[in-house]
């Protein structure tokens, strides 16, 4: 009310030489906001409209800390008029968020981004807060591109992934029973790994979060949801990439978050609340896999192999989901192939072979063609840009023609046959380490998996794509380490 009466006695004069032709639209909404308080109460519903516009001038001409005052203002008529924790709230926090990151003051947008996720968390079955949960999770992936590319932002203090606690996570602990709390240490220092480790998680904690949503509203047929789950598994494959840090096994080896936040057992039960879903699965083929083959719940089975796991499940529920909205079945197959791709080795074959049969049944060869004998091989994982792929462009500086054979998903007698004269050594060595690093899907000749499919194809260079084969080469594929 002190902000309003000030706003309302600043001379207008003064308005126009900060903003100009706005001037006298503020003027108009103080005037209302002034008339509604008066006729009908400072909680009136019929000042979240005016005090909204006075909010959004503010901020469209850089006064953040007023926009900031007046933003919550209208939370608070909000809260009277729609409850305390109203979910009408989201886009007003939102706001304020983004004019605290412009005046620079990360600490106050991060809390306010804790309160936005504690409001979403209280409407587990509203489709609202799926935006909030899905901006989340971009934001931790955003931040642990920064923090890769060696800058240290402030987020990585906030959130205390320095201080996340190392704790084994026990089988009580994954069917959400009561465990000892964890020791939180210092959020200012730590193992580089951990951190990276603990920004991850918190990222898939959200992925994980937004996905649940989805399926309690039975959006099968969303394609929002598909990409959800697409990017969770490429969080879960960002982790196996750095193979030589993070072990598979009973020690999960992850750490939770400041106390005074949700701690690493949050992350726990988001993914387990995945693990357990039962999705429906009509008897059309390809059906995923029994979810419990031996008996064990499937929570307490990926608290022991991790991300590998994990991965897979997500890419099952892709699989479910096209089966419960009755996708054609080239669709089906695709997804049921992006399964096996994750998995590698022998159950992978099965499924490849699987597939291989469905398709010829139906007679789509177009399908067979794509999926496994396009010009260029599928390099796994098959959701990133295929590293090999290349057309000439203005910007090719020149070719490598290269011929190699996969077997069993991997490369071998790979040879340089042609290239530009102004192909380097270094350009001819990187592309042959890169093949013989890349993990491919197997091939079909002649209608069935060759066991060594011959490949020849042209390679173009440019500036751009010699780096991105440097960065390729020197952090190996995921699907490496799951063969």
């Amino acid at each position: 009310m002190l902000l309003l009466a000030a706003v309302a006695a600043t001379p207008v004069g003064v308005s126009q030489s900060r903003f100009g032709v706005d001037a006298e639209r503020q003027q108009q909404v103080v005037e209302r906001i002034q008339q509604e308080e008066s006729r009908n109460g400072p909680y009136s519903d019929g000042l979240i409209g005016p005090l909204s516009d006075l909010a959004l001038i503010y901020q469209d001409h850089g006064d953040h800390d007023l926009a900031v005052a007046v933003i919550d203002r209208v939370r608070q008529v909000v809260r009277a008029n729609e409850g305390l924790h109203s979910l009408e709230q989201i886009p007003l926090i939102q706001q304020m968020i983004a004019n605290e990151e412009a005046i620079g003051r990360v600490d106050s947008a991060w809390e306010l981004e804790q309160d936005l996720l504690k409001l979403a968390r209280r409407h587990p079955g509203d489709i609202r807060t799926v935006p909030v949960f899905r901006e989340t999770a971009a934001k931790r992936m955003a931040l642990l591109h920064q923090y890769l590319a060696g800058e240290v932002p402030p987020q990585i203090f906030l959130g205390c992934y320095y201080g996340w606690p190392r704790k084994t996570v026990s089988r009580a602990e994954t069917l959400g029973q009561p465990s000892p709390p964890s020791i939180a240490t210092d959020c200012n220092s730590g193992q580089r790994d951990g951190a990276i480790r603990a920004i991850v998680s918190d990222a898939q904690r959200h992925y994980a979060d937004a996905i649940a949503v989805m399926l309690r509203n039975q959006l099968y047929a969303s394609d929002e949801l598909r990409e959800l789950e697409l990017q969770l598994v490429r969080s879960f494959d960002a982790t196996q990439v750095r193979e030589g840090t993070y072990a598979r096994s009973g020690n999960v080896g992850l750490e939770g978050a400041r106390l005074d936040l949700e701690p690493w057992k949050s992350w726990i039960d988001s993914m387990a609340l995945l693990a357990e879903w039962e999705l429906p699965q009509p008897g059309a083929e390809p059906a995923t896999e029994p979810s419990e083959p031996d008996g064990e719940p499937v929570s307490s089975r990926f608290s022991r192999c991790l991300d590998a796991c994990l991965g897979r499940l997500s890419l099952q529920r892709s699989l479910a989901y096209e089966i419960a909205a009755s996708a054609p079945l080239q669709d089906q197959v695709k997804a049921f192939v992006r399964l096996a791709d994750w998995e590698g080795g022998d159950q992978a074959l099965e499924k490849y072979e699987r597939a291989l049969e469905m398709l010829q049944e139906a007679g789509a060869q177009t399908v067979i063609d794509e999926l496994f004998s396009p010009k260029t091989p599928v390099v796994l994982p098959a959701f990133d840009p295929n590293p090999l792929a290349s057309d000439a462009t203005e910007a090719s500086t020149g070719y490598i023609d290269v011929a190699f054979e996969i077997s069993r998903g991997a490369a071998r007698r790979v040879r340089i046959l042609d290239t530009t004269t102004n192909a380097t050594d270094a350009d001819k060595k990187r592309l042959v380490e890169l093949i013989e690093h890349s993990a491919f899907r197997p091939r079909v000749i002649d209608g069935q998996f060759a066991r060594a499919a011959p490949v020849v194809l042209r390679y173009y260079l440019t500036e751009l794509r010699t780096e991105l084969t440097r960065s390729s080469v020197e952090s190996p594929k995921s699907g490496d380490s799951r063969r």
